[in-house]
């Protein structure tokens, strides 16, 4: 309940200033800054002033003394005891002494009675007809519509009345959407988006008379349907040479009907001709074709054939490679047994020898002739050994 008797606004220094509608009396008015009282407190000796002008005084080096009577107010607290009170101030600046706080009190009543009393908004000359209890003009300050508050989007300083047509209408900053592509952006960007929107519409550029083309389809207009555009005529490939204006093709093509006609005939024969020719070189190349793919047939044959050829070679080589194997094993058996052979000689031959010494001198001549017949039995065999080993072919 008694937060509403500080509900209106508190000046940093002094009293209400405000017009008030209702008359004040003479001990509602601060005897220093002379305006409603703000914060009322009264010393001990019963003199009422401003809280914050007050405590001014003791701050100019006054000295602890009621503004008005010069009467001393006692650190101990004075008369304050027999003064009846409802509220101890107990916030006071820092330059005042912690003492000061037993020199004066709180006069709620008489704060109570200063904020029932009526006054104009203080933006009454701006036109605000508000009129109404001082406790209730913080309240009315955020919804004044004459207050002046800034813009959010460009910080500029208006009054509130006039806010929701800057921020929609006049703000630089506000956002805004284009009419012809939808895209939004801030307002002072409309000229760069002019310049770049697809959709802006533009006049021909060729002064043809058509009027709000969208950007992006300016080209196809003049490529089109601009009749200021230069066009061949549609006969161009038949041998017409006209190249003018649209606007004079139509005339063009009515008055050169027969003309048109005979460069289409003579352009349809060239055409025929050529015709002709070309089925012609294509009876060529297509003879060609058959020829080539006729060679590439024979020549997949061939490929065939040497590849079975291949084959069959591989498989003789194979077989020749077995046959000498075989051969060269043979050869090998022959050599083991030709030495055995020559070394079953040998032995008979010295056991021949032997024998034919221990025989009589008498019949020396006898044992001669049967040893030189043994040997040449020998040799003879050898002879015939060494004929059948050039016969058979070597193993490397």
């Amino acid at each position: 309940m008694e937060e509403e008797f500080f509900s209106a606004e508190e000046p940093e220094l002094g009293g209400h200033d405000f017009v008030f509608v209702d008359e004040l009396s003479v001990g509602q008015i601060c005897p220093i800054c002379l305006l409603a009282m703000c914060n009322p407190v009264q010393t001990v000796c019963g003199h009422r002033f401003c809280e914050s002008c007050l405590l001014g005084t003791f701050r100019e080096g006054v000295g602890r003394v009621c503004p008005q009577d010069r009467t001393s107010i006692p650190e101990d607290g004075g008369e304050l005891e027999n003064i009846g009170r409802s509220k101890i101030v107990t916030k006071l600046n820092a330059s005042c002494g912690d003492d000061d706080v037993r020199h004066y009190f709180r006069d709620v009543a008489w704060e109570r009675d200063i904020l029932s009393l009526r006054v104009k908004c203080k933006k009454s000359a701006r036109g605000c007809d508000w009129i109404e209890m001082l406790r209730y003009y913080e309240d009315h300050v955020q919804l004044c519509e004459y207050e002046d508050v800034f813009c959010d989007d460009c910080n500029e300083e208006l009054q509130r009345r006039s806010l929701n047509k800057h921020q929609t209408a006049e703000c630089h900053n506000r956002i805004v959407q284009c009419e012809h592509c939808a895209v939004e952006f801030a307002f002072r960007l409309t000229e760069s988006h002019e310049d770049e929107c697809l959709r802006w519409p533009l006049d021909c550029p060729q002064e043809c008379g058509v009027l709000g083309i969208p950007r992006e389809e300016v080209e196809s207009h003049v490529m089109d349907d601009c009749i200021m555009t230069l066009v061949p005529c549609p006969y161009e490939k038949a041998g017409c040479n006209f190249y003018d204006k649209r606007n004079n093709l139509n005339a063009h093509v009515a008055a050169s009907c027969e003309e048109h006609l005979r460069k289409t005939w003579s352009k349809l024969l060239q055409t025929t001709e050529r015709v002709n020719e070309l089925e012609q070189v294509e009876l060529h190349m297509q003879a060609d074709i058959d020829s080539v793919k006729k060679s590439l047939e024979e020549a997949k044959g061939d490929v065939e054939q040497l590849k079975l050829s291949e084959a069959e070679r591989k498989l003789e080589n194979l077989q020749l490679k077995k046959d000498v194997l075989e051969l060269q094993k043979k050869l090998k058996e022959l050599h083991r047994v030709f030495k055995r052979r020559e070394v079953s000689d040998s032995d008979t031959e010295k056991d021949l020898t032997n024998e034919e010494t221990t025989k009589s001198k008498g019949q020396c001549k006898s044992d001669y002739c049967t040893s030189l017949s043994y040997r040449d039995l020998s040799y003879s065999k050898q002879g015939r050994g060494k004929r059948a080993l050039g016969k058979v072919p070597s193993p490397h």
